[in-house]
């Protein structure tokens, strides 16, 4: 079974269990590496209310908003709720401030 299908079957087991695997936890901390100048990030999880917030620091300040940051946030959102909930509400922050949220969609 390939990476994706091993990912998919650990999904099963957190819809029914509510618990995470380190391999999604792992997938969860890599993903923000595709935004651009991304210097640092944390994840936190609510598992709970099926939240994952991001809290993103870049290289350069200037740019770094919703227009230019919306594919990259759109794709990780799909991602996560690939290995994940369908229903995984993502937040993405830069100092406190929203980024994107997907419950604004």
């Amino acid at each position: 079974m390939d990476h994706l299908g091993q990912l998919q079957q650990l999904k099963t087991l957190t819809i029914t269990t509510g618990a995470l695997h380190e391999a999604q936890v792992l997938q969860l901390k890599n993903y923000p590496h595709v935004l651009p100048d991304l210097k640092k990030s944390e994840v936190s999880v609510d598992i709970v209310n099926r939240i994952i917030t991001y809290d993103l620091d870049f290289k350069v300040k200037a740019g770094k908003n919703i227009k230019t940051l919306k594919p990259e946030c759109v794709a990780i959102t799909k991602w996560i709720r690939t290995i994940l909930w369908d229903d995984t509400i993502v937040v993405f922050k830069k100092s406190g401030k929203s980024l994107y949220d997907t419950r604004d969609q």
